[in-house]
Order: structure tokens, then sequence, then C-alpha cells
């Protein structure tokens, strides 16, 4: 909620970028921890759909939801251009459209913030050990 910006037209905002795990934690002390097997990615966690934030007119008509939705990227596009009036992000910020691949680890757990650390850490030892240089799927 607190990387949320409450724009007046509402847009996807509150990215993080270069991350290499993120926990998602529920008061009971539930959590979920995504972890990245071997470039850091692009999360972000919302309290509004997708659909939601694209067929709304203004923020104030977005329902916040129970729900957390998780959304994870290999890349993002820059924000927009040198003025406020619709301009393209510039050319060095731009996506092409082409396919990527990437890969996580999603990982559900019982604890706070230390466990989430702990597991975050140990999972990506995991995959350090694990990881397959060759590319064959089949790891060490």
């Amino acid at each position: 909620d607190e990387l949320w910006v409450d724009y007046p037209g509402p847009q996807e905002n509150g990215n993080l970028s270069d991350v290499h795990w993120l926990a998602l934690l529920h008061p009971t002390g539930i959590g979920l921890l995504v972890v990245t097997t071997d470039t850091p990615l692009n999360m972000s966690v919302r309290r509004f759909s997708q659909e939601q934030i694209e067929t709304s007119n203004y923020s104030w008509d977005l329902e916040t939801s129970p729900l957390s939705y998780l959304e994870v990227a290999g890349k993002v596009n820059g924000v927009g251009g040198n003025d406020s009036w619709g301009a393209t992000a510039m050319e060095p910020y731009r996506l092409e459209n082409e396919n990527t691949a990437f890969s996580f680890w999603l990982v559900s757990f019982r604890g706070g913030e230390e466990e989430a650390r702990r597991l975050g850490r140990e999972v990506m030892s995991w995959q350090a050990e694990y990881s397959d240089p060759n590319g064959s799927g089949e790891g060490h």
C-alpha cells in the first residue's frame, strides 16, 4: 500500500527494480516468498487488479481488494517522454516486442520478517548451488 501513488488517473506504479527476492506477509504470520533464480526482476504488489486500473477513470473509482495482486516482470517500459501530454518514453527506455524468459521460485512459509530474510538467503544459496550453467535442465 505504501508504494501506491494515488494519481488522478489510475496507472501502474510502485514497481521495484533489480529485486532478488520479495516477501509477502499476512498479519497471521503466513507468507509467500518470491525469489529470482538467475537475474534480478521487477516486482510490484497492488491492492487493485490490472483490469481495475485500466478501466477506472479516476483513482477514487478504484475499490481496494482484500487480495494482493503480485506482478513479476523481466523488464518494464520507461515512463513517459519529455512532456506531460502523451509522449512515449525516450528511445533508450522503450521496450521492443520480444520474447523474454525468466524464472523464479515461490516458497510459502510461516513466520515474520526475520524468517523471510533467512529463507530468502537460503533459497538464493540453493539456486547458486543447483543452478544449471549449461542450460540442460539437469542442475548439478
